[in-house]
C-alpha cells in the first residue's frame, strides 16, 4: 500500500524503512516484537487472554470474514491475509493485503490495543462521574453529602484549571527524522513502531534540542500519527521509570512489560458507538 511522507509528502510503499525521496524514517512501517502475535491464531490466543468481551461486542472480528457494518477484522484468503475496516454505512476500507501474516496481525493487533485503552478511559470518566449519584441519592443525608461534595468538586475543578495555566507544557522537537519531547527537564523520543514515546537519557539528546532552537518545534497537532493519549498516560516521569539506553532489543523488552495494560474487566462495558465508523481506519 502507498502512504504519504511525513516529511516531503512523496508517495511510498508502506513497508519501506525509509523514503526514498528524502531519506526520513517512514513512520508507516509497523514493527513486530518478540512475543507478540505473529499468526491469527496467537492473535485469537492473545485476544483470550485479555478476556476481551465477545467479537460481537467489541466489533474486532479475529479469522472471520466479516460482511456487516462497523467491524475491524482479519482473515486468511489463499496465501494472503486481510486488515480490513468495515464503514458505518457498510463499506470495506482494505488495511492491508499481503503474503505477511506476522505484519498484517500486527495492524490489526495495534488497532485493538488502541480500541483497549480508550474504552477503559471511558469507563473510568463514567464511573468518576456517576459515583456521587448512584450512592448517595437515595436518602436525605447522602443528598446533602452529593450537594457538597459537588460544591467542593466545584472548587477543585476550577483551583485545578487556574494552576494547569501555570503547568508546563510539553514542547516537542523534530530533528533528523526522530521526533522528541521535552517536559518537565525530561526527554523522550516517539518509537513508530509501538506507537508511543519512550523516556531516554538526556545524554542522547541532540545539543541543538537541549538549548530549546525553536527552528526545530513543531505543534504535535500537525500530525495524526502521535497518540494524544500515549505520552501524558505512560507516567514515565511519576513512576520513576528509568530511562533507557538504545539497543537492538529496546522494542522487545519494553512492549512486553506493558501487555497486562490490555487486560479487560468483565465488570465494564464496553460501547463501540463511539468508534470513529466513518474514517477508512
Amino acid at each position: 500500500m502507498m502512504v504519504k511522507c511525513e516529511y516531503c509528502g512523496g508517495m511510498i510503499d508502506d513497508q519501506q524503512t525509509v523514503c526514498p525521496h528524502c531519506g526520513a524514517t517512514n513512520l508507516n512501517v509497523k514493527r513486530t516484537v518478540n512475543h507478540s502475535p505473529k499468526t491469527i491464531e496467537e492473535l485469537k490466543q492473545w485476544y483470550q487472554d485479555r478476556h476481551l468481551p465477545p467479537y460481537e461486542t467489541t466489533r474486532f472480528f479475529i479469522g472471520i470474514d466479516y460482511q456487516f457494518p462497523r467491524a475491524f477484522g482479519i482473515y486468511q484468503d489463499g496465501n494472503e491475509f486481510v486488515v480490513y475496516k468495515n464503514k458505518a454505512d457498510g463499506s470495506r476500507a482494505i488495511r492491508y493485503r499481503g503474503t505477511d501474516e506476522a505484519y498484517a496481525v500486527n495492524e490489526l493487533l495495534l488497532k485493538l490495543k488502541s480500541e483497549i485503552l480508550n474504552q477503559k478511559a471511558r469507563n473510568n470518566s463514567t464511573r468518576f462521574s456517576g459515583f456521587p449519584d448512584k450512592t448517595l441519592r437515595s436518602n436525605k443525608l447522602g443528598s446533602n453529602f452529593l450537594r457538597h461534595f459537588t460544591y467542593l468538586l466545584m472548587i477543585g475543578c476550577a483551583l485545578g484549571c487556574f494552576l494547569q495555566l501555570f503547568e508546563p507544557k510539553p514542547t516537542y522537537y523534530r530533528y533528523n527524522s526522530h521526533v522528541y519531547c521535552e517536559y518537565k527537564d525530561n526527554y523522550y523520543e516517539y518509537d513508530a513502531g509501538l506507537k508511543d514515546y519512550r523516556a531516554i537519557s538526556s545524554n542522547l539528546v541532540p545539543a541543538v534540542l537541549k538549548d530549546r532552537d525553536s527552528d526545530y518545534e513543531f505543534d504535535s497537532s500537525d500530525i495524526n500519527w502521535i497518540s494524544s493519549y500515549s505520552f501524558m498516560d505512560s507516567d514515565c516521569y511519576e513512576n520513576n521509570i528509568q530511562p533507557y539506553e538504545r539497543s537492538n532489543s529496546d522494542s522487545s523488552s519494553h512492549s512486553n512489560s506493558n501487555d497486562s495494560d490490555y487486560d479487560w474487566d468483565s465488570g465494564s462495558s464496553w460501547d463501540s458507538g463511539g468508534t470513529d465508523w466513518d474514517s477508512d481506519w
